[in-house]
């Protein structure tokens, strides 16, 4: 029944977006496209995203008239989720520059006008897990069309992971460029640092002088069920007192389990955690920008590998990867002994080598944003309190 309902599900989006939507954007079209309007899009929150924030920061800091498009998908109607999107094309029918940071049907579902410059500032940074059609979980076999089709720029970190992007979208790879991500600047920018520290500690004074491992395993299964490995050993982790354990999951997947989450972003969490304990996710590779340790903790390795795919073998990262509860503990143990940041660089390089903290300079640049007498500035309180 489950299959059935999904298979329903994607057949109506694919009805809206190769037959009602394309109407609408015709109808919408006509008249001259502003060179002065940008569009941020998504429809997986009704907020602007972290991942967006800094392309934000510099429309604004550079006049553009902006547009926040944004709602969940999952938890509006289908009539809300209809309307959101008719709304959408209106406004992508005119719009010079669209940002979006995930998969966003929409913006697929015509042939846009090339006026309209439409950016990919996709959510993760690297490229570990097979994702979009290099892997049969994100995108159905029986799925028609590309959702990627009208993409002019996909961002990435690294020269390996526009190859990556390249097949997982299907699109050529000299629209892949590694401009660096955009979100990752903040690692690189101390006034935003310290912000993060003082407002985590100022929520969580407690935590003052405490050890902090951050738990933050990749999302499983679909919107619809969300699954998460390895719960009973990270809660059941008995560590020395100096130690707290923090859990970030997925939004969709903190729904279902009921482990506390801190009233922070990822973000926040990983500037102020002392470890990262993680699987698939590439959060590992924006956390090892920060020159702390990570382990990988993956029980379910061979069928994970066997099902959903990895681009390359764990050991290839050069990290502490274990599969049970007392390899964990022994990792832990070991890396508070004898961590060595430099054990990171060979992986930063090969993975995160354009994330400097000009990346978004970079990709103001490569999209012909216009220039700012304005060489730096700094990241708006609102980032911080994400």
């Amino acid at each position: 029944m489950q299959k059935l309902f999904f298979i329903l599900k994607q057949v109506i989006k694919m009805c809206l977006q190769f037959i009602f939507l394309p109407i609408i954007y015709w109808c919408c079209k006509h008249g001259s496209v502003d060179e002065n309007l940008v569009i941020f899009a998504g429809s997986n929150g009704a907020d602007l995203p972290f991942n967006m924030m800094f392309m934000y920061d510099e429309a604004q800091i550079r006049n553009y008239k902006i547009h926040l498009h944004f709602y969940d998908s999952q938890t509006g109607s289908f009539i809300k989720n209809f309307q959101a999107m008719c709304k959408f094309m209106y406004w992508y029918a005119r719009a010079r520059y669209v940002f979006i940071d995930n998969y966003f049907i929409p913006a697929s579902s015509c042939k846009k006008r090339p006026e309209t410059f439409l950016v990919q500032l996709w959510h993760a940074s690297g490229s570990l897990k097979k994702f979009g059609f290099d892997s049969s979980e994100d995108i159905p076999s029986f799925y028609i069309g590309n959702p990627a089709k009208n993409y002019d720029l996909v961002t990435t970190s690294a020269p390996l992971c526009s190859k990556h992007y390249s097949t997982a979208f299907q699109v050529p790879i000299e629209i892949c460029k590694t401009t660096g991500i955009s979100r990752t600047d903040y690692f690189f920018n101390q006034n935003y640092v310290d912000g993060a520290k003082d407002s985590f500690y100022n929520r969580y004074p407690e935590y003052i002088n405490k050890k902090i491992l951050l738990w933050a395993p990749t999302f499983r299964g679909n919107a619809a069920h969300p699954e998460i490995v390895g719960i009973d050993t990270i809660v059941n982790l008995k560590l020395n007192p100096e130690w707290v354990v923090l859990a970030k999951l997925h939004p969709l997947a903190a729904k279902k389990y009921s482990i506390p989450q801190p009233e922070f972003s990822t973000e926040i969490l990983m500037i102020v955690a002392d470890l990262l304990i993680t699987d698939y996710s590439t959060v590992l590779f924006e956390f090892a920008l920060l020159r702390k340790p990570i382990i990988l903790y993956v029980p379910d390795y061979n069928t994970y590998r066997e099902n959903r795919g990895l681009y390359y073998d764990l050991e290839d990262l050069t990290l502490p990867t274990v599969q049970d509860e007392a390899s964990l503990m022994n990792a832990i143990i070991k890396l508070e002994e004898d961590f060595k940041p430099a054990d990171l660089e060979s992986m930063i390089h090969t993975h995160m080598l354009f994330c400097d903290g000009n990346a978004t300079n970079r990709i103001c640049n490569e999209i012909g944003f216009r220039q700012t007498d304005t060489s730096t500035y700094s990241m708006p309180a609102s980032i911080v309190n994400q």
